[in-house]
């Protein structure tokens, strides 16, 4: 990572992303019809569980903690569905999670393109600090991100826009500290006390701004 540069502008010259580029929204391989309609329509939320491959430990919530947050939005908003996304090697993670007709597991189902096509079409990101995150941003979706032991200025958006994105970090300093590429002394937080209220309080009056 290059100092004093944000995690975007990198991730920006890593990829090369083109802004104008359109993808295929062709999901007839994996999805059904309804489904597809609901993604055309932008009726749902992009939501990954896991950072890097489940790799990051310091940077993940208890997954636990995740099929209660997502059963309590998915009571609130009956009519959004929440799509599930990361890699194959975050499969095993399902295990946690109650899936319903308005959760939707695409872990490990999707080609690159196919996640960013989701992204780009999904009405909000909601999860880690993770690639998908700086790419939801990157296609000027809203992102409602959770912070651990990492540096929200260097990796997040608040910052930059905080109409359209929101961080969520625990009360309790990380005994750790990562390596930032901006900060030469910040607060990094750790997730092992970050709360399912805190985050379902932080996280309605922030859908509210962006859900039909």
């Amino acid at each position: 990572m290059q100092k004093n540069v944000h995690v975007l502008e990198q991730v920006e010259s890593i990829y090369k992303i083109n802004k104008e580029k359109t993808l295929k929204n062709n999901f007839s391989r994996f999805v059904d019809n309804n489904f597809y309609n609901k993604l055309i329509n932008k009726n749902y939320i992009v939501v990954q569980l896991s950072s890097g491959d489940e790799i990051h430990n310091h940077k993940n919530w208890e997954f636990g903690k995740w099929d209660k947050i997502l059963s309590l939005l998915a009571k609130k908003y009956p009519k959004i569905h929440y799509v599930l996304i990361g890699g194959p090697n975050e499969r095993s993670l399902l295990k946690h999670i109650n899936i319903n007709n308005q959760i939707i597991d695409m872990i490990g189902k999707t080609s690159i393109e196919e996640m960013i096509s989701l992204i780009k079409n999904a009405k909000l990101y909601f999860g880690l600090n993770s690639g998908p995150m700086h790419l939801a941003f990157y296609f000027k979706i809203p992102t409602l991100s959770i912070f651990g032991d990492s540096c929200s200025i260097a990796y997040g958006y608040e910052n930059i826009a905080k109409n359209e994105n929101l961080v969520i970090t625990s009360n309790i300093l990380s005994k750790n500290k990562f390596f930032c590429p901006i900060c030469d002394s910040c607060t990094q937080y750790s997730l092992r006390d970050l709360k399912v209220e805190k985050v379902y309080q932080s996280a309605i009056p922030f859908f509210e701004k962006f859900l039909d």
